[in-house]
């Protein structure tokens, strides 16, 4: 299930700031991973959600977006509802800020996206992050 973190002021028991966690999982192979968002970090089952942005990094590549070797994000304001994006493959509504480099196995890759989430709540804010690698034919994630 997604977490939901909440600040609530006490007497009104109203949403002060919320924040959702959304987990990102790569599949595939190495020259076209998708990367899809899921409920928890041992599901490849894609959950549709609306994204602002994702971003491929290389840490050490460089600071903020140098660093990236591919970012999609919105070409509105608006987030675009998504089960996945595939590397290199722009989606519908959305624009190029960084082209592709093509990945190398054995690499470490930071994954993050954003967007809004729906439900019984106000719209609020989601985030995920991971740290992968592709090795032994299949990515994996990593820790620090």
């Amino acid at each position: 299930m997604r977490q939901k973190v909440c600040a609530v002021v006490a007497l009104g028991l109203t949403p002060a700031a919320c924040s959702a966690y959304q987990h990102i999982t790569v599949v595939g192979g190495l020259e076209q991973p998708s990367v899809i968002m899921s409920e928890s970090a041992n599901s490849d089952r894609p959950v549709r959600v609306c994204v602002d942005y994702l971003t491929v990094f290389e840490p050490g590549r460089g600071n903020g977006l140098d660093g990236a070797v591919w970012r999609v994000r919105s070409a509105s304001d608006r987030c675009v509802i998504l089960g996945s994006i595939t590397y290199g493959q722009t989606p519908e509504g959305f624009v190029v800020d960084t082209p592709p480099q093509p990945l190398r196995a054995d690499t470490v890759y930071e994954i993050s996206g954003h967007g809004w989430t729906g439900g019984w709540m106000p719209r609020v804010p989601w985030i995920g992050a991971d740290r992968v690698r592709y090795r032994d034919g299949a990515w994996r994630s990593v820790s620090n």
